[in-house]
C-alpha cells in the first residue's frame, strides 16, 4: 500500500477515533490524543479527527488543530439510522462479513465489560469517516474500538492505541484493596486479546505493558510510545510554597488525595503554615475539603501552565494503577520538582529517581517540608527534571517506533520526521 491514494497536496491521511470528548483536556487520553496528532501532522500526514460532539467554541478550539473534523452527533445527523433494530441487525450483519474478509476473530461476548463500551453508532460513522477519507492508517484509543475495524476497507492499517492494559488494570486495583467503578463483570484477558488482535499493530504506553501485551498477542506488533510533552522549564518563584495536583476522577488519583489531604496534608501544614495546595482536574468533583486547610479545588481549567509554572513542589501520591502517569510526563517536562511515590513515576523511561524526589506515600510529607525549605535542592531537581525530559521525552525519542512502523508498512518512506 502507498500513500498515493490518500493525497491531500501529497500528504497521506491518518483517522485519529476517540469515542470521548478531547476538549478541555481532563484527562491523559485527550493529552496523549493531541499529543500524537501534532505530531503525525509536523510529518506530513493529514489528520482526521472523530470525536462525540462538543461545544461550539471547543469545536472551533478542534478544527483548528487538525485537518478535518468529524464530530458523532453532527455527522450522524445527516445520515441517521433508520432504526436501533434495523441498524443493529445490519451492523450485525457487516462485521461477520467484515471479520470474515478480515480473517479476524469475532470477540467473545461472555462479559459486558467490553460490549457496554462499544458505540455502534460511533463505529457507523468510523466507517463512514473512512469511506470518504481513505486514509491510509486508522488509529483508535482502547480496546473495545476494535468493533469498528470489522467495517473499515482491509488495505487501510488498522492500529488501536491501548492507554491501559484493561484487566491488568483490575488486577492491580484489587492487589492495592481498591474498587474501580464499572469493572463490574470484569474484563477477561481473552476478551481483550481478541479484540486487539483485530488491529495490525497495537500501542502500548510503557515498557512494561508493551512486554505483557507481546505475551497474549503473539502475532501482533506492539509498538512502544510513552507521552511526548514540549519541554519548557519554568522554574518556580524563590518564594513560592505552592504544592501542585493535577487529576482525572479516576480511583487511584480519588483514593491518593483523600488519603494526603487527611493524613499528609495536616503534617505539612503544622510545619509549613504559609503553604498552600493546589488541585486541578475532575479529581475535584469528588474530594472533600475540609475549611481552612489552604486547599483550593480548582476542577477543570483551559491552561494548566501557569499553576505548573508558579509551584514550588508538584505532587504525584498514587499507590496503585497502571498506563503511564502523564502528570508525572507533564510535571518533568516543565522542570518542576516531582514528589511522588514509585507508583506514581511507574512507567517512564530511563532513571526517573534521577530527577525526582521519590518516596512512600508514609514519608511523603517529611519530603514536602524539606524541598519547601530548601530552595537550593529544589533548583537541583528542577535542573535534572528539565535535562531528563530534553532526553526521554522528544518527539524522536517517543514516536519513533510508530513513525517506523507507519514508513514500513504503508511505504511512507519520504516521510519527513522519525528515527
Amino acid at each position: 500500500m502507498t500513500s498515493e491514494r490518500n493525497n491531500d497536496i501529497g500528504r497521506p491521511t491518518v483517522v485519529l477515533a476517540a469515542s470521548r470528548h478531547v476538549l478541555p483536556v481532563s484527562g491523559g487520553a485527550a493529552a496523549r490524543l493531541w499529543s500524537l496528532s501534532d505530531h503525525l501532522r509536523q510529518c506530513g500526514f493529514r489528520v482526521c479527527l472523530i470525536t462525540y460532539q462538543h461545544a461550539d467554541h471547543l469545536e472551533d478550539a478542534i478544527r483548528a488543530r487538525v485537518d478535518a473534523y468529524w464530530p458523532l452527533a453532527r455527522q450522524m445527523s445527516r445520515a441517521p439510522i433508520a432504526s436501533p433494530r434495523k441498524s443493529l441487525l445490519g451492523w450485525l450483519g457487516t462485521t461477520l462479513r467484515a471479520c470474515l474478509a478480515r480473517r479476524r476473530p469475532i470477540p467473545p461476548q461472555a462479559t459486558s465489560f467490553f460490549i457496554k463500551r462499544q458505540d455502534i453508532r460511533f463505529d457507523a460513522l468510523v466507517a463512514r469517516v473512512c469511506e470518504a477519507e481513505n486514509p491510509v492508517v486508522l488509529i483508535s484509543l482502547y480496546a473495545w474500538s476494535a468493533t469498528a475495524f470489522d467495517h473499515i476497507a482491509q488495505d487501510t492499517v488498522c492500529i488501536i492505541d491501548t492507554i491501559d492494559v484493561q484487566h491488568i488494570r483490575l488486577e492491580r486495583a484489587l492487589a492495592a484493596g481498591a474498587k474501580l467503578e464499572g469493572f463490574d463483570p470484569p474484563p477477561r484477558k481473552e476478551e481483550e486479546a481478541a479484540l486487539l488482535s483485530k488491529a495490525n499493530a497495537v500501542i502500548a504506553i510503557q515498557a512494561e505493558e508493551q512486554r505483557i501485551l507481546k505475551e497474549i498477542l503473539p502475532d501482533t506488533p506492539v509498538l512502544l510510545a510513552e507521552h511526548m510533552h514540549a519541554v519548557m522549564p519554568a522554574p518556580a518563584p524563590v518564594d513560592s510554597r505552592t504544592i501542585f495536583f493535577v487529576g482525572n476522577n479516576y480511583a487511584p488519583n480519588v483514593e491518593a488525595m483523600q488519603r494526603f489531604i487527611k493524613e499528609t496534608w495536616p503534617l505539612v501544614k503544622a510545619r509549613c503554615g504559609d503553604c498552600e495546595l493546589i488541585i486541578c482536574g475532575r479529581v475535584c468533583e469528588v474530594l472533600a475539603v475540609p475549611p481552612d486547610t489552604n486547599i483550593k479545588c480548582l476542577g477543570v481549567v483551559d491552561d494548566l501552565t501557569p499553576f505548573y509554572r508558579d509551584a514550588a513542589l508538584v505532587i504525584n501520591p498514587i499507590t496503585f494503577g497502571t498506563g503511564l502517569k502523564i502528570k508525572a510526563v507533564e510535571a518533568l517536562a516543565y522542570g518542576k520538582c516531582l514528589v511522588a511515590t514509585e507508583q506514581g513515576v511507574e512507567g517512564l523511561p530511563g532513571n526517573v529517581h534521577e530527577c525526582a524526589c521519590i518516596v512512600s506515600s508514609g514519608d511523603m510529607a517529611d519530603a514536602i517540608v524539606a524541598l519547601l525549605n530548601n530552595v537550593d535542592e529544589r533548583r537541583e531537581f528542577e535542573a535534572r527534571a528539565a535535562r531528563y525530559a530534553a532526553c526521554h521525552l522528544d518527539a524522536k525519542n517517543v514516536y519513533g517506533e510508530i513513525v517506523d512502523y507507519l514508513k514500513s508498512t504503508c511505504g511512507l518512506s519520504s516521510l519527513g520526521c522519525g528515527t
